[in-house]
């Protein structure tokens, strides 16, 4: 749901997403004027929640394309253009 005070189309870049040390950085994957969706899991499960995630992950998203630290936890990530479970906003 979108907060009242958020952009008319619901989505908004992620506040702090340059401290969490992208590795490889975004910056080379990510082109001025393009949109892309991050999609993320644990990289170590502590529960049957996280492994289902990253099984989720990879299942829809693919492969890795690499990792990120937030929280002092790592996590893998990929980007995509697409939702593969969404329509394409008009």
């Amino acid at each position: 749901m979108r907060p009242k005070d958020g952009p008319p189309d619901g989505w908004a870049p992620k506040p702090g997403i340059a401290k969490l040390d992208f590795q490889p950085p975004l910056d080379s994957a990510l082109s001025p004027g393009s949109s892309h969706f991050l999609a993320y899991a644990p990289v170590e499960s502590r529960s049957l929640e996280d492994s289902q995630k990253s099984a989720t992950a990879s299942e829809f998203f693919g492969a890795a394309q690499g990792d990120f630290t937030w929280r002092g936890r790592k996590y893998s990530y990929t980007l995509t253009s697409e939702l593969p479970c969404f329509p394409v906003v008009q």
